[in-house]
């Protein structure tokens, strides 16, 4: 694979991520039917303060979803999120098996289906943990942050002044381009 290829390789990663977390924490504060549907699940669960709590998680998905999208943080925000994930996994899904999809039948308005089970938490998970190995790639604020530091700690003489940093900034963070 080519080095270029390599820096954008992360996005479409980075974008399904960003987009599943920042659809399911959007509607869990804006949408009040689902909003109250899941303080009702975390009742069901045993969770003590449900209403704070459901807070916490939707605002930490959406805002961990947007940062994801936007490659910012990518060293910290995944592994909050991956956390998450695997307890969701065990407290809420574990129980359904691991098929996303529970068919319960059929009703006069189409087919019905269950809770899922843990089979997206595991892809959540996963997709969190290549992106902690591969990095955000290069279009991506993090890396516009590193190449911004990198040429403040370097006063270019006339030599380098036209010296493009963008691999500078990636060598430091050890990820590859």
């Amino acid at each position: 694979m080519t080095t270029d290829m390599k820096a954008w390789a992360p996005i479409p990663l980075r974008a399904m991520l960003g987009m599943g977390f920042i659809h399911h924490g959007f509607h869990k504060i804006v949408f009040t039917g689902q909003h109250w549907e899941f303080v009702t699940l975390l009742q069901w669960i045993g969770v003590p303060v449900p209403d704070p709590v459901l807070w916490f998680v939707s605002v930490f998905e959406f805002t961990g979803g947007v940062a994801i999208l936007l490659g910012a943080f990518s060293r910290v925000v995944p592994i909050p999120l991956i956390v998450h994930m695997l307890v969701t996994l065990v407290v809420v899904h574990a129980r359904q098996g691991f098929d996303f999809m529970q068919f319960n039948g059929m009703s006069s308005a189409g087919p019905r289906f269950g809770v899922p089970g843990y089979e997206v938490n595991l892809l959540y998970a996963a997709g969190l943990v290549a992106l902690l190995g591969v990095g955000p790639g290069r279009p991506s604020i993090d890396a516009w942050r590193l190449t911004r530091r990198s040429r403040s700690r370097r006063r270019p003489g006339p030599e380098v002044a036209n010296t493009d940093c963008s691999s500078v900034a990636y060598a430091e963070t050890g990820w590859t381009t």
